[in-house]
């Protein structure tokens, strides 16, 4: 059953449900890393958007978007925008991340920032990911 049939826009799943419905430990260990290391609750949101339509968890830090997850079967997407003030410090990263964590940075067009879709189905994207969102939670003076 596809996600958005899975649950209505009046039913909200939970966290473990989600993690249950994707079954892939790392969807849990993703989330806590998330609310433990930055302090943040999730929040769900319901999406009609005919890319990913369905229940998904936004994670925000002093009102600004960290990322949004996105349940599929067996994995996760991980929606996370690199601004262009960010830019700079995320091509600096970039040698660091997985080839395929690259090609993806690579391919993804810079309009007014990278907006990446992350597949995580293993450790490295899921640590790759976190590297990217680290440098959304750095205050700059620029």
């Amino acid at each position: 059953m596809d996600w958005q049939m899975q649950y209505d826009p009046q039913q909200q799943p939970s966290c473990q449900q989600m993690g249950q419905w994707i079954q892939n430990s790392l969807w849990q260990e993703f989330c806590h890393t998330i609310e433990t290391q930055y302090a943040i609750a999730p929040h769900f949101s319901y999406s009609k958007c005919s890319m990913m339509p369905g229940w998904n968890i936004k994670y925000k830090k002093s009102g600004k978007a960290l990322c949004t997850l996105y349940p599929q079967k067996g994995y996760f997407y991980c929606l996370l925008v690199i601004g262009n003030k960010e830019q700079p410090d995320a091509d600096l990263l970039l040698p660091t991340l997985s080839p395929a964590m690259q090609e993806l940075y690579r391919n993804t067009p810079n309009k007014n920032g990278r907006w990446l879709l992350i597949p995580i189905a293993n450790r490295t994207m899921m640590q790759d990911a976190e590297k990217l969102i680290a440098i959304r939670t750095i205050k700059k003076n620029r």
